[in-house]
């Protein structure tokens, strides 16, 4: 994702898999703030922190319904 795409994401789940990963190592995340460098993304259900995120590692996910 971009940043612009993160910013106009914000609340929206995403899924994070670092490089050189495998889909094992995916985590899902809602993504919470945006900077002029990061997306924050608070991951996991009891998480209240949110991590500086590299945008472009980030995937958005489908909504349901």
């Amino acid at each position: 994702m971009t940043l612009d795409q993160c910013r106009a994401s914000i609340g929206r789940d995403v899924l994070w898999l670092p490089p050189d990963s495998t889909a094992d190592s995916a985590e899902e995340g809602a993504i919470t703030s945006v900077s002029d460098r990061w997306a924050f993304v608070c991951f996991g259900r009891s998480g209240t922190t949110s991590a500086a995120t590299d945008p472009a590692e980030l995937t958005l996910l489908a909504r349901a319904g």
